[in-house]
């Protein structure tokens, strides 16, 4: 009875501190919605398998699964597929991975072509990384991203719409739309 009796008082010390703490909490004006896809500059948080750099990566992007990595010479897409384990217990459940990836390489281009981000998305990333500080590095987001002169006279522009990403090369008057040349 002893026991029974001090578990009731810290129960109800517990309770009401909970409920003090509730009542002078405002509430979350955070929205409980994901943020729309846009290009996020690439801060650090991205890394090979081994944990090594690829500062060459401008920027990432998540889109119904794929993730793509922009950089000057392409992109990097990367599509990865999680499945429960066949024999898997609702208590131990265990996952196949399996990750496909393409290459989109830009042929005899500019390898250090002016890079533009466009139309600031909305949202903050933050990334808490080694070097960051308690605040980490903020990544910004971009719905648009131009590489100028990517050959002569020709830009790529890199974009999200409804349908996803999408890019085109605009050529400027005098270009040769013919250096436009890339494979996967």
């Amino acid at each position: 009875m002893h026991i029974c009796c001090r578990f009731s008082i810290i129960l109800a010390i517990l309770a009401a501190s909970v409920s003090a703490f509730a009542a002078s909490t405002l509430p979350s004006t955070r929205n409980s919605r994901t943020l729309p896809p846009a290009f996020e500059t690439n801060v650090g948080q991205v890394k090979f398998s081994d944990g090594s750099s690829t500062a060459y990566v401008d920027a990432v992007i998540r889109v119904n699964g794929t993730m793509a990595y922009v950089h000057r010479a392409g992109l990097h897409l990367m599509q990865t597929s999680i499945t429960p384990t066949e024999g898997s217990t609702k208590h131990e459940v265990e996952f196949d991975v399996a990750a496909f990836r393409v290459d989109m390489e830009l042929i005899a281009s500019n390898p250090s072509p002016r890079i533009e981000f466009q139309q600031k998305a909305p949202g903050i990333i933050r990334h808490i990384l080694p070097g960051g500080g308690r605040d980490g590095f903020v990544a910004d987001r971009y719905n648009a991203i131009v590489y100028h002169e990517v050959w002569p006279g020709i830009d790529l522009r890199m974009y999200v719409n409804s349908i996803g990403v999408k890019y085109d090369f605009i050529v400027h008057p005098g270009a040769d739309a013919q250096q436009i040349a890339f494979r996967y």
